[in-house]
């Protein structure tokens, strides 16, 4: 009796272990969006100073919120507080009584239930238009980090492609990003870059953007000082350069980013810190020398007169986001080679790509020629059809001479990679660490990567092709479950007869 007890029991445990871990395999991390309004502040907003559109409280917070320190005693460390309210648009009221309230930063977040997979639109712009002071700063675009120590601007709407460089994760392991607002630079003298006030000179921190063979529409000249336009006064610190500095024209050439040398080999400049970059020393003291950025200049396509930087290949939806645009008539081919080819032709590829799913072989080509593309860093997106389902790790492996590998992650319904050039590509799955791979992959964050379909526990062999694991496990519920169900009856047809 005892036996069958201790049987049932682990049953009764093992159906229940496993009914509840296959909806788990699905479940996403959630991600909280919160859109920045670049330091415009609540006081503001209510005296009407501020206008931020329309906003949807159904669909997110509305809130400002502010972090004070406070020293107790001489010598001692600040203690920090923090003071929230949510705002109601309706009538500006704010709910909460704090008389710091009003210096508060106004936010937007947004819940949604899948880092790894959603589409958010974006909020309306700010705009700081104060009565009487005879200036205001227009919005210019909503700013997200890039990955690569800059920021790129959004427009319509933000993807879990947007940000999967940007993600930040707390020590309770909440996964949020933070999206900011950018106003349009300021246009200034070059002989007005000292603000004097009574209490002493300062300098306007700016830079000079050279046109580089073009010209400004502003003023028709070569060059203008720029100047950012924050409304975070007290910390601003942050220069959207690319998003928000004007542009010169070149005739038929295309203007392709910020550099800071002329020769445009170091850049291109998306984003520069103020007190990083552009601060001299000492610090605060005037006159300043503005630093110099560069126009960087490309030829339009040879037959459409312009570049595109995004491409995808029509039959396999495999795409690319490149650095460097190509003429537009370009296309992107991206087909599958057949393994048992490439693997006789290189015997020697059985041994160096374990776990092999597929290969394949991309290129761009223009007029029905292949264009050489290398040096120009881009990421591949391989939509992740069944075949290629339920790893916990991948990678991509160029067939070159030598094998370069590229730790590869799953972002929503898409494999995604990052290189410099084109040409054959292997993709490779497994359930164990490649040796050089640092960690797991994960579509509900790029982060902190799980396996996807299975278990961070589970412990496996490198699998070859074969995605059965599921089935495996469905297929011990039942049995499980139906062992369970057998003993119940036989238990209750005994003491029935017993009766």
């Amino acid at each position: 009796m005892k036996l069958k007890r201790k049987l049932l029991a682990g049953l009764l445990t093992l159906c229940m272990a496993v009914g509840m871990a296959v909806p788990a395999f699905a479940a996403g991390d959630p991600l909280t969006i919160s859109f920045y309004y670049g330091g415009a502040e609540y006081g503001y907003y209510q005296m009407g100073w501020v206008d931020v559109g329309d906003i949807d409280t159904d669909a997110g917070r509305f809130y400002a919120t502010r972090t004070i320190g406070h020293v107790e005693n001489p010598g001692d460390e600040p203690v920090y507080t923090t003071i929230e309210g949510d705002i109601n648009p309706a009538d500006k009221s704010i709910s909460s009584i704090e008389p710091d309230i009003t210096m508060a930063h106004l936010y937007y977040d947004v819940e949604v239930a899948d880092a790894s997979s959603f589409t958010v639109p974006l909020p309306d712009g700010p705009e700081y238009r104060p009565e009487g002071a005879g200036f205001y700063y227009t919005f210019a675009a909503w700013m997200v980090k890039d990955g690569k120590g800059g920021y790129k601007a959004l427009k319509g709407s933000v993807t879990a492609e947007d940000v999967r460089n940007a993600i930040e994760t707390d020590e309770s392991g909440n996964k949020s990003v933070v999206i900011t607002a950018a106003f349009h630079s300021e246009i200034v003298d070059k002989d007005d870059l000292t603000n004097k006030t009574p209490s002493g000179e300062y300098p306007k921190y700016a830079v000079i953007l050279r046109a580089n063979g073009g010209t400004f529409a502003e003023d028709g000249s070569d060059h203008l000082y720029i100047k950012p336009q924050s409304m975070e006064f007290s910390g601003q610190d942050d220069f959207f350069v690319e998003a928000t500095c004007p542009k010169p024209e070149n005739g038929d050439m295309v203007f392709a980013g910020w550099y800071r040398d002329e020769a445009c080999t170091d850049g291109p400049i998306t984003y520069l810190s103020i007190y990083n970059d552009l601060k001299d020393e000492p610090y605060g003291a005037a006159p300043y020398a503005p630093i110099d950025l560069y126009a960087k200049w490309e030829s339009k396509g040879a037959e459409s007169g312009t570049t595109v930087k995004d491409l995808t290949a029509s039959d396999t939806s495999v795409s690319i986001s490149l650095t460097d645009g190509v003429p537009e008539d370009a296309t992107l081919s991206a087909d599958t080679i057949a393994q048992e080819s490439v693997l006789e032709s290189r015997p020697e590829l059985k041994e160096e790509l374990p776990g092999l799913l597929s290969i394949y072989d991309i290129s761009v080509r223009q007029n029905g020629e292949t264009l050489e593309i290398k040096d120009n860093p881009m990421t591949v997106k391989i939509p992740l059809n069944d075949h290629l389902k339920g790893y916990k790790y991948y990678q991509a492996v160029y067939l070159g001479d030598p094998l370069e590998r590229f730790d590869a992650v799953v972002e929503g319904d898409f494999l995604v990679f990052e290189t410099d050039h084109l040409s054959q590509y292997a993709i490779l799955g497994s359930n164990t660490p490649f040796e050089t791979s640092e960690k797991p992959t994960d579509p509900t964050d790029p982060a902190k990567p799980e396996q996807q379909g299975k278990p961070s526990e589970q412990i496996e062999s490198p699998q070859t092709g074969d995605s059965s694991d599921m089935a495996l496990w469905i297929s011990l519920m039942m049995a499980s479950c139906g062992g369970v169900l057998g003993m119940l009856f036989y238990r209750r047809k005994k003491a029935a007869a017993g009766k």
